[in-house]
C-alpha cells in the first residue's frame, strides 16, 4: 500500500475517537513519504493530553505494512510499545493485538480498532497515567518476560534484486554498537579491486568476522523470526533490514543507512527512537 491507497488518519481518528470525545484528549497528523518509498514513508496520528503522548504510526513496507501504537508521558520521558505493556501485565491477552502488520486498507481498519480495544480494555492504568505502572514499565526487558503468544499473518513473498554481491573475500574491519558496521574486502585479481561495505546506526546483526562472497538484499520483518536471537524486536521507524548471504551462512544487520564503496545503496540519515515492539 501507499498513503494514496489507504485511510489511515479516518481509520485511526475513528478507531481511537473515545480519546477525544471520553478523555479530552487533542489529536494531530503527520506523514513522511520517502524517496524509495520503502520503511521510509509512514502516516502517523498523536493524541496528547496533560501528562500522557499516544502515537499510533503505519510504516509503508514493500510487502506489508506495520502499525504501531507507542505511549510516552508529555512532557516525554520513557517511549513503550502497547505490545510490551500488554506483554508484562495481560500476555494472556496477545492475540487481541492482533496481528501488526496488514496488506490492504480493510486489513488496516481491522487492525486498528483491534489495538484501541485492547487500549480500553487493558490500558486504563496508562490512561489513568499510574505513575507506578509507567515507573514499572522503564524496568521491564521484553526477553525477561515469558512468551506470549500472537497472531502471525502469512507474508507475501518478495522478490528482490541483491543490493550488492561480490564473490570477495571480506573481513569485519570495525563495529561500534549502536553506531557504524564496516566491512572490507579483500584485494584479489579475480574479484578485483577491495570494496568496503558500510552500514550505519546498526541496531542487531548477525554475520561471521571472515568470509568469501557475500550477497546483500533488503528483508522484511518475517526474515528475522528464524533468527532465535529475535532481532524483530529492536526494529524501530526508519529500520532496514538486511538479508546476508554467504556461500554457506546466512546472516542480517538492522540498521540505517548501507554505503558500498562510498556509493549510497538504501536509506538516508537515522532511524529514530521508536519501538519495535507492537
Amino acid at each position: 500500500m501507499n498513503m494514496s491507497d489507504t485511510h489511515f488518519r479516518i481509520y485511526t481518528e475513528q478507531a481511537f475517537s473515545f480519546l477525544v470525545d471520553r478523555l479530552g484528549f487533542s489529536s494531530s497528523y503527520g506523514k513522511r513519504e520517502g524517496k524509495d518509498d520503502f520503511r521510509d514513508s509512514g502516516e502517523w496520528v498523536y493524541f496528547i493530553s496533560k501528562g500522557l503522548k499516544l502515537q499510533i504510526s503505519v510504516i509503508y513496507a514493500r510487502a506489508v505494512d506495520e502499525i504501531y501504537v507507542e505511549i510516552d508521558e508529555f512532557p516525554p520521558s520513557y517511549r513503550f510499545s502497547l505490545g510490551l505493556f500488554v506483554h508484562a501485565y495481560h500476555p494472556e491477552a496477545g492475540k487481541e493485538l492482533g496481528f501488526g502488520n496488514v496488506g490492504d486498507d480493510e486489513e488496516l481498519r481491522i487492525e486498528l480498532k483491534c489495538k484501541a480495544d485492547v487500549l480500553q480494555r487493558y490500558g486504563q492504568p496508562l490512561l489513568r497515567h499510574d505513575a507506578a505502572v509507567f515507573a514499572h514499565m522503564k524496568t521491564v526487558k521484553y526477553w525477561e518476560l515469558p512468551p506470549m503468544v500472537r497472531l502471525v499473518r502469512p507474508t507475501p513473498a518478495v522478490e528482490a534484486s541483491p543490493l550488492f554481491q561480490s564473490d570477495q573475500a571480506f573481513v569485519l574491519s570495525n563495529y561500534v554498537a549502536n553506531g557504524s558496521l564496516r566491512l572490507l574486502g579483500e584485494r584479489s585479481k579475480s574479484a578485483g579491486p577491495a570494496v568496503e561495505i558500510l552500514v550505519e546506526d546498526v541496531r542487531a546483526l548477525e554475520l561471521r568476522t571472515r568470509f568469501d562472497g557475500i550477497r546483500i538484499e533488503e528483508a522484511d520483518k518475517a526474515f528475522l523470526r528464524q533468527f532465535p536471537s529475535k532481532p524483530e524486536n529492536v526494529l524501530e521507524l526508519g529500520s532496514r533490514i538486511y538479508a546476508l548471504r554467504g556461500r554457506d551462512w546466512l546472516g542480517f544487520v538492522v540498521g540505517g543507512t548501507l554505503t558500498i564503496g562510498g556509493a549510497l545503496k538504501m536509506g538516508s540519515g537515522r532511524v529514530s527512537g521508536l519501538l519495535g515492539l507492537r
